[in-house]
């Protein structure tokens, strides 16, 4: 007989782990707002709370969540009748499926709520007393740092599933589907961005990928690079305003597409027509 080895794939898998608390508040309580660069789940253990996200109140109440995603300002307040206890872990992850929850009001299953006070249990074995940094406990456990990684995914996997439950085949489950509207994103945004500027910086910032992961989603569905992308369309906008009748300079062309000089406008112009925007001009003007 041959044994075949099959590949497990990992749908979400946490990289690091930031913060992980659980508090009681009054109904007057109110977080400063603040954002990261890394992932921040808060659940509502019980009464009820507002959370801000991105400058929205979400409602939630008690066995629900809200995943605040990196860079995205939030907040938590109480609701001014309710006293209210609530749980935090803030994480790094890099898998694509959690933009699909992110920034909502989740419910999360009686069956996985649990979860959140088994990655407390291993969080108090794990780790000495503190809020940040978390400074690993000495003799704690074997295997404490792992079974909160592995709580955590199965928490967020869960809710993944229940999500998709509610909301049918809308909702993005694989990490294929999440890619293909990830990429999509991405080149959405940079058709806003023709007669702008962007730079790989800014869309792992807006986006929420490092420089490698973000290239590699955008050319597997698109084959090509990203800024291969973005340069060859504001090289077709530019020939659009090249057959315009009402006739603009090369360097007002250049200057409006936000290159940095004329010349090197017509250098990559070239690169992509195969010729000078001026002989793009002059052929057209021929019916070349």
């Amino acid at each position: 007989m041959k044994y075949i080895r099959v590949p497990l794939r990992n749908l979400i898998r946490i990289r690091k782990i930031v913060t992980c608390f659980t508090r009681s508040a009054t109904p007057l309580h109110r977080s400063g707002s603040e954002r990261h660069n890394f992932w921040e789940l808060v659940y509502i253990r019980r009464g009820r709370a507002v959370a801000q996200a991105g400058g929205h109140p979400k409602q939630l109440m008690g066995g629900e969540a809200i995943l605040h995603a990196p860079n995205i300002p939030h907040a938590l307040e109480g609701d001014g009748e309710d006293t209210f206890d609530f749980f935090i872990v803030s994480f790094e992850c890099h898998s694509p499926v959690l933009q699909g929850i992110c920034g909502r009001v989740l419910g999360v299953p009686m069956k996985l709520r649990t979860l959140t006070d088994l990655i407390l249990q291993e969080r108090r074995m794990s780790f000495a007393e503190g809020f940040m940094p978390l400074e690993a406990r000495h003799g704690a456990p074997i295997g404490g740092e792992q079974m909160i990684q592995l709580y955590l995914e199965q928490l967020l996997i869960g809710v993944l599933r229940s999500e998709a439950e509610k909301n049918g085949a809308g909702f993005f489950t694989t990490n294929g589907e999440m890619e293909k509207q990830v990429a999509e994103d991405i080149r959405s945004y940079l058709e806003t961005r023709i007669e702008g500027e962007t730079d790989m910086q800014e869309l792992c910032r807006r986006f929420h990928y490092g420089k490698s992961r973000l290239s590699e989603i955008f050319r597997k569905v698109y084959g090509e690079s990203v800024m291969h992308y973005y340069r060859r369309r504001k090289i077709e906008r530019a020939q659009e305003y090249l057959d315009c009748p009402e006739e603009r300079s090369v360097s007002e062309i250049a200057s409006e597409l936000h290159f940095d000089s004329p010349q090197y406008f017509a250098r990559i112009f070239r690169k992509y027509a195969g010729m000078s925007p001026r002989d793009y001009r002059t052929s057209r003007r021929r019916g070349g």
